[in-house]
């Protein structure tokens, strides 16, 4: 099986065979053409590829119209709240943690029960935290402001 690593994961690994190649050269277990061989590798080259996904207006339409379908009303207007905080707001599922006492877990539950409910792809809390900063994006917010409404010191982040 050929699996594909991020470019930083690529370069720690050749660093270490680097690493590895000299000590082994420094202890006379190979020469030196064979080291500067072995070590004669470029770094790689590119960037990580983006994981998770924006999710539509349409697809949020669908999860409220999930939560306020719930037969326990009670459940239904938590997940609901729950999900206008992490899209709504742009705040990470650790601060709904933090500011409301329920789990990362729940939170994850939610997410995934919604979205099978409202016949959405599949996607994670901070896929909604995304959705908020590319919808920022969209309508023209400067990426300094946008940075900061959503607690990133450097705007590389964002």
């Amino acid at each position: 099986m050929v699996r594909s690593l991020a470019p930083s994961t690529t370069n720690r690994y050749l660093t270490a065979i680097r690493g590895v190649m000299k000590s082994a050269w420094r202890l006379d277990l190979i020469d030196r053409e064979t080291f500067e061989r072995a070590t004669d590798v470029p770094p790689a080259r590119g960037k990580r590829a983006v994981k998770g996904r924006t999710v539509s207006i349409d697809e949020l339409r669908g999860l409220f119209d999930a939560c306020l379908a719930d037969e326990n009303a009670k459940l239904g207007a938590r997940d609901a709240a729950i999900l206008a905080l992490l899209y709504g707001t742009g705040v990470g599922y650790t601060g709904v943690v933090s500011e409301s006492g329920i789990s990362a877990q729940l939170i994850y539950h939610i997410v995934q029960s919604r979205h099978v409910q409202a016949g959405t792809e599949p996607f994670t809390p901070h896929d909604l935290r995304r959705s908020f900063i590319s919808e920022l994006l969209d309508e023209g917010i400067d990426l300094v402001t946008i940075a900061r409404q959503v607690g990133h010191s450097n705007v590389q982040t964002t």
